[in-house]
C-alpha cells in the first residue's frame, strides 16, 4: 500500500491526511488542529507531520502561503516559446499579481482555454524559494519524501460522472477567492479574486462568472460554513455540494478529491515539484577523489589476487593442454574405427548382394522344379484332350527338356488339327510347341508326323534339335495317358 500524506497549511488550519493507494484513493487517518499564523511554513510542516505516528511517507504540502492565479499572454509572444522559456514568461507576467519575484521563486503552470480576445491563459502556482527550501528540509528531516507543493484549491470534490457534465466551483481560502468552471475533466474558465466579496468590483466579477447557471449544472462551494448571499440567491443547482474547511469530515472529502486530481481521475492542478539540486564543485571533487582511491584499491587488490592465483592458472592451462592432446589422440582412433566400420559395411553390403543373388537363384530353381513336376502331367492330359479319329500317336520321345511326339494320320488336316488343339490346351503354358513335320510312309501310304516341344525357358536358338536317346512308347490306337 502506498504511503502518501497530504499536509494542509492555511492561516487558520493545520491538518494531516494519510491516504491509501490503489485506483480510488481514500483517507485512512486524519488530524486537524488550529494553525499559528506567526510561524514559518517550515515549522508548520514539521508540526503537521508530528500529528501522526509514521512520518516516513510521500508528502504533498498544500498551503495558502503560495500564490495561485491566472495570467494572460499574447499569442504572438508565446508562439515561438516552449518549455522552460514559456514557464519563465508566465512567471514574469504573474509577478505583478503575486508580488513574488520570478527569479526567486519556483512555479508550475497549466494551460487554460484562450480568453475572448484570443490571448493564451495559464493557471499558475508560485512559491518563494526560501519557503520551498524550508518545506523540503522539514520533510527530509522527518524521514519523508516531498512530492510537490501546491495551493489547496481543488476544482471538483466529486469527479464528473460524464464527459459532458457541466460544473462550477466557488472556493474561499484565507484572503483569496477562486472561481472555476468546467465540463467533464476539462477546465473552461478560471478566475481569482484576492479581496473576496467585499468590494463592488469583485461582486460584479462574481455575478458575471456565474451568469447563466441552470438547474443541470453541478455547483460546489468550498471554504465557508455559510454560503454568501450572492450564492444563496442563485437558482437551485443540481447536486449542490458544500465543503466547510473547518469541518474535519468535509476536509477528508477534500483531501481524497485533491489526490484524485493527481491520479488523473479528475481535473488536474498545477503542482510545484522539487528539481534535483545540482552537485556543487566541492562535492564533485570529493566524489571524484573517493572514486579514484576506490579504483586504485580495486586494481591493487585485483593484481594481488591474479598474482596469488597465477600458479594455479598455469597448472590449469597445462592440464587443459594435456586433455587437448588426449582428445586429439582419441579423435585419430575414432577416425580409424570409422574407416574400419565403413570397410566392414562395404563388405557386408557385398555379401548381402551375393546372398540376394543366391536367394534369387534358389527361388528360380524352385520355380523350375515345380514347373517340371507339372509339365509332364499337363502334356499327357493335353494329348488325351486333343485325340482325333484320323490320327494316332505312336510314341513320345523325351530328353532333358525336349519332347518329340510321333504318329500316323490319314490326312494332313488331322495333323494340323492335332497341333492346333495341343497349342490351345494347358500344355502351351509349360511347353513351346513347334509346327508339325510330316512325311508319307512308303509301306502304308499313311502320313507320318513329328511334333517337337521344348520346355519354356529352354528353347534352342537355332532350328537344329538333338535326337532323344530315350523314349516312352504308347500302344497304337487312340491317344492314351502315359502310365
Amino acid at each position: 500500500m502506498s504511503k502518501r500524506t497530504i499536509l494542509l497549511i492555511t492561516e487558520s488550519t493545520l491538518g494531516r491526511f494519510d491516504l491509501s493507494g490503489g485506483g480510488t484513493p481514500s483517507v485512512t487517518d486524519s488530524w486537524v488542529r488550529p494553525s499559528f499564523a506567526s510561524q514559518s511554513v517550515g515549522t508548520l510542516v514539521d508540526a503537521a507531520l508530528r500529528l501522526g505516528k509514521s512520518r516516513n511517507r510521500q508528502v504533498y504540502v498544500l498551503t495558502t502561503r503560495c500564490w495561485t492565479g491566472s495570467v494572460s499572454l499574447l499569442s504572438d509572444v508565446t508562439a515561438q516559446a516552449s518549455g522552460d522559456e514559456l514557464n519563465q514568461m508566465v512567471a514574469l507576467e504573474a509577478e505583478a499579481f503575486s508580488g513574488i519575484s520570478a527569479f526567486e521563486s519556483a512555479f508550475a503552470s497549466q494551460a487554460l482555454p484562450p480568453d475572448e480576445l484570443g490571448d493564451n491563459r495559464y493557471w499558475l502556482t508560485q512559491i518563494q524559494d526560501q519557503d520551498l527550501r524550508s518545506i523540503q528540509d522539514a520533510v527530509r528531516q522527518a524521514g519523508g519524501k516531498l512530492l510537490g507543493v501546491a495551493h489547496p484549491a481543488v476544482p471538483t470534490i466529486d469527479a464528473p460522472s460524464t464527459p459532458t457534465e457541466e460544473w462550477r466551483s466557488f472556493q474561499n481560502w484565507d484572503e483569496s477567492t477562486l472561481l472555476i468552471r468546467g465540463c467533464g475533466e476539462a477546465i473552461a474558465d478560471f478566475h481569482s479574486m484576492s479581496s473576496g466579496l467585499q468590494s463592488q468590483r469583485t461582486v460584479q466579477e462574481f455575478v458575471t462568472f456565474f451568469k447563466g447557471l441552470d438547474s443541470d449544472t453541478t455547483l460546489q462551494c468550498v471554504g465557508l460554513s455559510e454560503l454568501p448571499p450572492l450564492i444563496a440567491d442563485l437558482p437551485e443547482a443540481k447536486d449542490n455540494r458544500q465543503v466547510d474547511t473547518t469541518s474535519e469530515s468535509d476536509l477528508k472529502a477534500w483531501a481524497a478529491a485533491w489526490m484524485r486530481s493527481q491520479n488523473k481521475q479528475s481535473v488536474g492542478l498545477p503542482l510545484v515539484t522539487i528539481p534535483k539540486r545540482p552537485m556543487s564543485r566541492e562535492v564533485g571533487i570529493s566524489i571524484a577523489a573517493v572514486l579514484g582511491l576506490v579504483m586504485m584499491g580495486s586494481c591493487f587488490a585485483h593484481y594481488r589476487y591474479l598474482k596469488g592465483n597465477l600458479t594455479e592458472v598455469n597448472a590449469s592451462i597445462e592440464q587443459i593442454q594435456d586433455q587437448q592432446n588426449q582428445l586429439n589422440e582419441d579423435q585419430k582412433k575414432l577416425t580409424e574405427l570409422e574407416k574400419q566400420q565403413n570397410k566392414i559395411a562395404s563388405e557386408t553390403a557385398a555379401l548381402e548382394k551375393d546372398a540376394q543373388q543366391v536367394r534369387s537363384e534358389v527361388v528360380r530353381a524352385q520355380q523350375i522344379i515345380q514347373r517340371g513336376r507339372l509339365r509332364w502331367p499337363s502334356l499327357v492330359d493335353s494329348l488325351i484332350e486333343v485325340s482325333d479319329d484320323d490320327g494316332w500317336v505312336r510314341e513320345i520321345r523325351s530328353t532333358d527338356q525336349a519332347v518329340a511326339i510321333r504318329g500316323l494320320a490319314i490326312e494332313d488336316a488331322a495333323v494340323h488339327r492335332l497341333a492346333a488343339r495341343l497349342e490351345s490346351t494347358n500344355a502351351s503354358d509349360q511347353w513351346k510347341i513347334f509346327p508339325a513335320r510330316t512325311s508319307v510312309s512308303d509301306e502304308s501310304r499313311l502320313i507320318e508326323f513329328t511334333i517337337d516341344l521344348v520346355a519354356i525357358g529352354r528353347e534352342k536358338a537355332d532350328s537344329k534339335r538333338s535326337r532323344i536317346p530315350s523314349s516312352t512308347t504308347s500302344r497304337r490306337g487312340r491317344y492314351v495317358r502315359k502310365p
